[in-house]
């Protein structure tokens, strides 16, 4: 008799024993997918994030008013911790109109400032920039005849197959200059027309670079 009642408890044991087996397997199925459901979600969200800044990007290339070819900033000198001036290098698309750059306006904004850069007086445009100044300076490079950038005809047009150098004096808007790892927009106003911004954020360390490219 004791032998028939040790079978069955054996038999409930494994039933047991299987059950808590099946349990742990089905727990750790549901971990992995509710992982893998993460993933998914958040690859989509990172992908749709893409799609909206190429569709942007791809926007101001159909509609934008210029185009930004390069740009940098410019320490000056090691000695200075943030950067002294942006330099960017902007034309216009193949087959856009010409941009009075007279009436061009450009906002710099960080964490804590706005403002707004209006370019030198056009037969001036081109000479030494000044640190302090609220105007930005444009060059042509290199300097070519016969087309809208003539400033000792009072011409400040920028026209397709010519190249403008645009020199915005950081320490004004901001005294310390752009810091390392500090995130910033410029946007190009026009008097008429969508706007063109730029958001980049600076290197987390410059090192001994007095130029440090940003594009």
């Amino acid at each position: 008799m004791a032998k028939l009642l040790w079978k069955p408890g054996l038999r409930g044991n494994t039933k047991g024993a299987i059950g808590i087996g099946t349990l742990i397997v089905f727990i750790a199925l549901v971990l992995v997918a509710a992982i893998a459901a993460s993933v998914i979600i958040s690859t989509s969200f990172n992908l749709r994030d893409q799609a909206i800044a190429t569709s942007e990007a791809a926007r101001q290339e159909v509609t934008g008013p210029i185009k930004i070819l390069n740009f940098y900033g410019d320490r000056v000198s090691t000695a200075n911790a943030g950067l002294q001036w942006l330099v960017f290098h902007v034309t216009i698309f193949s087959g856009a109109q010409g941009i009075n750059m007279s009436n061009m306006r450009l906002n710099y904004i960080d964490a804590t400032t706005s403002f707004i850069y209006t370019m030198r007086p056009c037969a001036t445009a081109g000479s030494a920039a000044v640190q302090g100044s609220s105007l930005y300076n444009a060059t042509e490079v290199p300097a070519a005849a016969g087309n809208g950038w003539d400033t000792a005809s009072n011409l400040c047009f920028l026209d397709s197959g010519n190249i403008l150098e645009i020199w915005i004096p950081v320490t004004t808007a901001n005294p310390s200059g752009l810091l390392p790892g500090t995130t910033t927009q410029i946007a190009f106003l026009p008097c008429s027309g969508p706007a063109v911004t730029k958001t980049f954020a600076t290197p987390s360390s410059y090192d001994a670079k007095t130029i440090v490219p940003l594009l």
